[in-house]
């Protein structure tokens, strides 16, 4: 993606501590919605953000 080393190093420390605030809010849900019931939920809203990407993605790279 052509970014200076400084720039990736940002992304990736951005990265972990959304990795690390979503497991201890995904933890914490399921401590009132159903574990089974929260996945489904997250899953879903995963694939409505791919598609959103992959529309922003097409729509500006076509």
């Amino acid at each position: 993606m052509h970014f200076s080393d400084e720039k990736a190093g940002y992304f990736m420390s951005l990265f972990m501590g959304m990795m690390l605030l979503g497991r201890i809010v995904g933890t914490s849900l399921m401590t009132v919605i159903a574990p089974n019931k929260l996945l489904a939920i997250f899953a879903a809203g995963n694939i409505l953000m791919c598609i959103i990407v992959a529309q922003h993605w097409a729509g500006h790279h076509t």
